[in-house]
């Protein structure tokens, strides 16, 4: 019981790193392997677990984009992650509709289809759940809502 406590601090702390994020599988729409690291293109991943049936999800998904258009950070990549397996499909019908937001060159999309990212990061009950990483794979930030994306960005500048 106390591992899981220093487990929830250490994940909801503002900022730090040297924490190495765990590793997890994840599918992509052709339920290929996604490997986020060897697809890595910037300095920072931000790991956006969410449910394409929740409001505060889409909320979230809608401020990070924003924060993508006006800030136009070129070092930080977003990698979108559904982490429930029994409804992939419903979700990649949803993500492949062109009337929601997510048909935009800013998010890459995964499935969870194995919970391994799910148990990784003890992910209980409703997304949204975001997490930041550096290049090194390390955690700077975990547990924070989309509205500190910007705060957080900024510390980190």
């Amino acid at each position: 019981m106390i591992w899981r406590i220093f487990f929830f601090l250490l994940l909801s702390a503002p900022l730090f790193g040297q924490m190495a994020a765990p590793d997890f599988q994840l599918q992509d729409h052709k339920e290929q392997r996604f490997d986020y690291k060897e697809n890595r293109k910037a300095k920072y991943y931000l790991l956006f677990f969410w449910h394409f049936q929740c409001s505060h999800c889409q909320q979230g998904l809608t401020k990070v984009e924003q924060f993508l258009k006006d800030k136009s950070p070129e070092d930080i990549q977003v990698v979108t992650i559904f982490p429930f397996a029994h409804q992939k499909e419903e979700f990649w019908t949803y993500v492949q509709d062109s009337s929601n937001q997510l048909q935009t060159p800013f998010f890459q999309h995964a499935t969870d289809y194995k919970a391994t990212a799910r148990r990784a990061f003890a992910l209980k009950g409703q997304p949204p759940f975001l997490v930041l990483l550096n290049a090194e794979n390390e955690i700077l930030s975990s547990g924070f809502k989309a509205k500190k994306l910007e705060r957080i960005w900024k510390a980190l500048r």
